[in-house]
């Protein structure tokens, strides 16, 4: 490196004690002149030329580090000459080491070569889709995509989730459709998955980079660079929940754990399958599995305890046969992982349930006939971590909204554990919370509530519950985490609520003549007199409303007068909604529904259309 000597000090030292009258000689290090920061176009040719200087005149050597391929330099007659030919997978910056020498000392200089892109220069390149099978991301990691063998894929874009499908075949355009059913169970019409183009240009393809144009949620064109993930692996400590329903406040969402010390993990995984003549559904498909060096696993069918309902149409006759039936999980493959998602493949088959049966007596015929048809289908699931957070600490004096339950009875069934609404810190020693039950109406109770370690710790009746502030992956909100609850027969780690202050200046005008799209994609139409839920465009639901002093609505469709907000007819039941917070875009319901002798609590958020 350069190095200076204090020659003439040092000689009048030498020269004062009696010294030699011979001096040493100093060198300087050569210098590269020139501008150390330089553009060139993807698909261009750069030259850039640097002087090499040596005050001693020595003969100067000139190495490169790091430079990226597409990168050559020669040297001649005290030049440099660096020749930059990027394609445009090498779209961005780069930064590499020139060093000179003269033998004697050394200098470095750092070079930044910024390689812009080129559209002019676009081609789209026609690829093999087995090319594609694996997870990919950008260098921010904001844009996602994984696809699987049976050319069904996901996008995550800035948190965002599309399904995609893959066709080759029979269509007149191929390339990659969006799967609205996935995220919108409404479009999942009969034997139509609510296809829509998802335009997906490979412009550049290396074995492990692809450099794509495609376009985002708001449908703006992007262009990035991805690289494919090589061996994913899971988050050693990853808690999870299933984002990709559309049902993401509600609380037959559940939160899990990958327990990686037992080796052992129970997936709640998303399916989508035709169900019923042809129709899709989106199911959620618990899978018990064994953890194999962090990356593959062993499924456990054993443990499998959820049954189905479908019929089959003979042929001929068109007589319908009612059979049920269970999943068989015959692989279960991850494709893309990081500290936030993990994306599977799951090859799932039907296995006939002989507990069951069938609905009556059918011939060896028509059973073999339904068994042809239970081939094996390839579905793809996300999950996204779900990580406590300590960004939401609620405030004394100010009443708070959420869905969870006290571990006062812990071991009871779900109907009878104790669930909280409404919640106010008064101090540090006094709270109230509105507490009910499946079967019982929410009343005011006094509690102890503090606030710790990103915890609500709640003390009633001398039992503390500790209920966790949680952040998901695809979500900025705030959500509680409450302990265990059953749920077909298994056990889940954790029930998500979001968690939101309530504002209780909200009126009833906050709900007339205003529309609200839900996370399903139905559509909630009010006005003075009625609700209007539109599940698809053109088919609705209606329902008679009664607007509340507390600002509150109640729908139904009671053909009698209500008593006590609740129909005299116990198979009607009445919703009622309640805004509790409002913002630019969104708003914030509480919704309890009745129904005979049981009412139900949700928290969740809608978009102001």
């Amino acid at each position: 490196m350069k190095k200076i000597f204090l020659s003439g000090l040092l000689a009048s030292m030498l020269s004062g004690c009696g010294g030699s009258d011979s001096e040493p000689t100093s060198n300087t290090a050569p210098t590269l002149v020139g501008n150390l920061e330089q553009e060139v176009l993807a698909l261009e040719s750069g030259i850039f030329t640097f002087t090499l200087d040596d005050k001693e005149l020595d003969n100067i050597t000139v190495t490169t580090s790091n430079a990226p391929h597409w990168i050559v330099n020669t040297d001649k007659e005290n030049t440099l000459t660096i020749t930059a030919t990027p394609d445009l997978l090498a779209v961005g910056e780069h930064t590499f080491t020139v060093t000179l020498s003269d033998g004697k000392d050394r200098a470095d200089y750092n070079l930044k070569i910024s390689v812009k892109d080129n559209p002019e220069k676009w081609e789209e390149i026609d690829i093999h889709y087995d090319s594609l099978v694996g997870g990919w991301e950008s260098q921010d990691k904001q844009a996602i995509f994984a696809f699987n063998s049976a050319q069904q894929g996901v996008s995550i874009l800035n948190n965002q989730f599309t399904y995609l499908a893959y066709e080759n075949e029979g269509t007149d355009a191929p390339g990659f459709y969006k799967l609205n059913c996935y995220v919108e169970k409404f479009e999942c019409g009969e034997g139509d998955l609510g296809r829509h183009a998802f335009p997906f240009r490979i412009i550049a393809q290396s074995d492990s980079k692809l450099r794509v144009v495609f376009e985002d949620a708001t449908e703006h064109q992007q262009v990035t660079t991805l690289t494919k993930q090589e061996s994913p692996q899971i988050s050693k400590t990853m808690q999870y929940h299933v984002p990709s329903n559309g049902y993401i406040n509600y609380e037959n969402l559940l939160m899990g754990e990958i327990d990686f010390e037992g080796q052992s993990a129970v997936l709640s995984l998303n399916i989508n399958q035709q169900y019923f003549g042809g129709t899709h559904q989106l199911d959620q498909a618990l899978v018990r599995a064994e953890i194999i060096d962090n990356q593959t696993v062993s499924i456990h069918n054993d443990d499998n305890k959820v049954r189905y309902n479908d019929y089959f149409s003979e042929p001929t006759s068109k007589k319908l046969t009612h059979y049920i039936f269970k999943h068989k999980y015959n692989s279960l493959k991850l494709l893309y992982s990081s500290d936030d998602y993990a994306v599977f493949d799951i090859e799932i088959s039907r296995e006939l349930s002989s507990a069951e049966g069938f609905s009556g007596e059918i011939s060896d015929d028509v059973k073999a006939q339904i068994e042809a048809t239970f081939v094996s289908e390839n579905s793809i699931s996300v999950i996204a971590s779900a990580k406590k957070t300590a960004n939401m600490t609620p405030e004394q004096g100010k009443k708070y909204v959420s869905t969870f339950y006290l571990d006062n009875d812990i071991e009871s069934i779900l109907s009878k554990r104790s669930r909280v609404s409404y919640f106010t810190i008064i101090d540090e020693l006094s709270s109230k919370i509105e507490l009910g039950t499946l079967f019982q109406n929410p009343v005011e109770k006094e509690a102890m509530i503090t606030v710790f370690d990103a915890k609500l710790a709640i003390e009633y009746q001398g039992i503390n519950t500790e209920v966790d502030f949680v952040k998901i992956a695809n979500n900025n909100d705030t959500f509680l985490a409450s302990h265990a609850v059953e749920g077909y027969g298994e056990t889940y780690s954790r029930f998500l609520s979001i968690l939101s202050e309530v504002n209780d200046s909200i009126n009833k005008e906050s709900f007339i003549n205003r529309s609200f799209k839900g996370d399903s994609g139905s559509v909630y139409e009010f006005s003075e007199t009625t609700l209007k839920i539109h599940k698809t465009a053109s088919t609705f639901s209606e329902y008679k409303v009664i607007y509340q002093d507390d600002g509150s609505v109640i729908a139904t469709q009671c053909p009698q007068e209500l008593v006590n907000n609740m129909c005299p007819e116990e198979e009607w039941s009445t919703t009622q909604y309640k805004m509790v917070q409002e913002s630019l875009n969104h708003v914030v319901i509480h919704e309890q529904l009745y129904l005979g002798d049981v009412n139900m609590s949700n928290v969740y958020k809608m978009t102001k259309l």
